[in-house]
């Protein structure tokens, strides 16, 4: 696998920048076309920038469905994130009592699966998929909608409750198998992974709880 992907860098190294950004300028045309709408200046930097960073040629998109390109154009025209990778990236640094929490995600392996949640309490947005890392791309989720303040209140509740001290730290090359928490605060970012013998049942039926709001959220229980 390594091997393969430098050889694609590469090759990418060796192309001209001229065909590189011709490349780049026929997707998202292609982009544009394929999702109807009108981009002036600054919506199509966007976009070209969002292509070039997830490696998206014209070839690739065209094996994108449809709802998949409008999404991703919805979110560059409204300027939303599409990843939140910087919460499991970030330095986690020790979260001050009484902090304004901006975002969080909680990731838990299920088998072969990884169930997630995430919450922008900033932007008021909720996303959750049974199977799939929501952090890495919220378009890719099974559910997004708005957060509703029953939601944000007791997601919240469940996060005030959760011992994330006593489950701090790092698992070197456990990232995939253990449960993840990541907390963004105004000036820093708090997270956790534990798996496990370790793990304590409060934190394990903490994180089963912040899942249940997302499952109820994908359910449309009111």
């Amino acid at each position: 696998m390594k091997r393969a992907i430098f050889l694609l860098l590469a090759i990418l190294l060796a192309l001209p920048p001229t065909a590189m950004g011709e490349g780049t300028d026929m997707a998202a045309d292609a982009f544009i076309e394929r999702a109807g709408i009108e981009a002036d200046e600054s919506l199509r930097e966007r976009i070209e920038t969002f292509l070039r960073e997830r490696y998206i040629s014209g070839p690739v998109l065209a094996m994108m469905d449809d709802d998949r390109v409008k999404k991703y154009a919805r979110y560059l025209s409204e300027d939303l994130p599409i990843d939140y990778e910087w919460l499991l990236e970030a330095e986690s640094t020790p979260m001050p009592e009484g902090a304004n929490i901006l975002q969080f995600a909680v990731i838990v392996p299920q088998g072969a699966a990884m169930e997630s949640l995430l919450a922008d309490f900033e932007r008021g947005l909720l996303y959750y998929d049974p199977a799939w890392p929501v952090p890495e791309d919220v378009c890719r989720a099974r559910y997004a909608g708005a957060l509703s303040y029953s939601e944000g209140a007791a997601l919240l509740g469940l996060l005030e409750g959760l011992p994330m001290e006593s489950q701090a730290g790092a698992i070197p090359g456990a990232e995939l198998s253990a449960i993840r928490v990541a907390v963004a605060w105004e000036g820093g970012v708090t997270r956790c992974m534990a798996g496990g013998e370790g793990v304590s049942e409060d934190f394990l039926n903490g994180a089963e709880a912040l899942l249940e709001v997302g499952r109820a959220a994908a359910r449309g229980d009111e």
